[in-house]
């Protein structure tokens, strides 16, 4: 098994998408809801050429490597309205890029794109963000434990580098997603999207909670992996 499994990890490792690094004029889309500021400078105040919609693709016209995005910690302020309507405030970091959308160009900050194309908002909640990563790839490997009883777990490799880990047990469940040269960002936007309830969010240096009711999301990263853990109770 183990054998199996350094295969499967070195094959899909020349297949790994993430906003962490890119090259020029790969493909890159819009993740931001309301729709991404094109800038005529790299700066929060630069005048806005055109704003961007949620889901278009643009040209980065300029490379990034992994660690550029762990050594330089530029950022913006990310607002998020909880149910009770106290707004939390997440720092998304990134960098002021320039790019080609259409025939306009300018800067955009690069937190808000992902390698990811989305879906229509509808049908992406539908599936939940576990259900949509799983439909971005194909799967590689598979393994279970004891799937019919009241406590097991379940392993699927995927060939884009991501790993899936489900466990359940008598008082609820939880599902892991591990994503090599991946970003937090790209995961804590992508929830927001497809479950945009909270109570709370705080974030520390390595990770970002999102608590709920019954459960939460966990977004942390070692190095150029990142993990998004979802835990829910019955």
């Amino acid at each position: 098994m183990k054998n199996i499994l350094f295969i499967l990890i070195c094959f899909i490792c020349s297949d790994l998408f993430g906003i962490s690094s890119y090259n020029i004029n790969d493909e890159l889309f819009v993740w931001a809801k309301s729709g991404l500021n094109l800038r005529a400078t790299p700066e929060p105040g630069g005048e806005v050429v055109t704003k961007i919609p949620f889901g278009s693709l643009v040209l980065p016209q300029t490379s990034k490597a992994h660690w550029e995005y762990v050594q330089f910690k530029y950022f913006v302020n990310d607002n998020n309205k909880n149910a009770d309507g106290t707004v939390s405030t997440v720092k998304l970091y990134g960098n002021w890029i320039y790019i080609k959308f259409g025939s306009h160009e300018g800067y955009v900050f690069d937190a808000y794109l992902s390698k990811i194309r989305p879906g229509a908002i509808g049908e992406m909640r539908d599936s939940g963000i576990f259900g949509f990563l799983r439909s971005q790839t194909e799967l590689l490997h598979e393994e279970k434990s004891n799937r019919d009883g009241e406590i097991g777990y379940e392993k699927k490799i995927f060939k884009n580098g991501f790993v899936q880990i489900d466990y359940w047990g008598e008082f609820g469940g939880q599902t892991e997603i591990v994503a090599p040269n991946f970003s937090k960002e790209e995961f804590f936007i992508m929830v927001r999207i497809m479950d945009g309830y909270s109570e709370r969010i705080t974030q520390k240096e390595n990770q970002i909670v999102i608590q709920q009711e019954m459960g939460e999301y966990i977004i942390s990263n070692t190095g150029a992996t990142v993990v998004l853990h979802g835990s829910w109770g019955c």
